[in-house]
């Protein structure tokens, strides 16, 4: 978290008194502890005057005595790599299927809030339909990413790789002598 500016109203304050102590008034300054503020805050906080150097000028009157502050609060922004995911809908025709799908880039950088991406360890592509294909292909999409999070790539290559469906290994009984085989790869 970062804090943002200040804003107080009224935006200035009359200050009278002898003329003296009054010509010595440089600013009017406002203290707030922000050690735990971790949203916008709007206070209502004292107005002290003060010389050139930040010191406290006594034996004037300060109108309004206080004022209306607005303290606003930004997150930070940060910056982080992570892997870019293919996203995949559908499915190939009978007997093929996806032996591989990759992006390029296969990384990229994410930045926006921390709050947003401590938790984020991939960036999902934007669905890739595979629905009757029958070759190897490549698409560019877009990443799918939350509001105010931005990526070092507008889009991304995805490169699907689509081949003959491996049969994977399964048991068989055998009648005959009642023991279990195993069959295919």
């Amino acid at each position: 978290m970062a804090l943002g500016g200040a804003r107080t109203l009224p935006a200035s304050v009359a200050v009278s008194g002898p003329s003296r102590q009054v010509a010595q008034v440089r600013h009017a300054i406002v203290y707030f502890d922000t050690a735990s503020v971790r949203q916008q805050v709007v206070a209502s906080v004292q107005v002290v005057p003060a010389d050139a150097a930040g010191q406290v000028v006594t034996g004037v009157s300060v109108s309004p005595t206080a004022v209306a502050m607005t303290l606003s609060v930004r997150q930070a922004v940060i910056s982080k790599v992570v892997s870019v995911v293919p996203t995949l809908v559908g499915t190939p025709p009978q007997s093929l299927a996806v032996s591989a799908a990759t992006a390029e880039p296969a990384t990229v950088t994410l930045t926006g809030p921390s709050a947003l991406l401590q938790k984020a360890e991939t960036a999902a592509t934007m669905p890739v339909d595979v629905t009757g294909a029958r070759a190897d292909f490549t698409r560019r999409v877009a990443l799918q990413l939350p509001p105010g999070i931005s990526s070092s790539a507008g889009q991304v290559a995805v490169n699907v790789r689509v081949g003959r469906e491996i049969l994977s290994p399964t048991a068989s009984w055998s009648r005959s002598r009642d023991r279990r085989t195993s069959c295919g790869a």
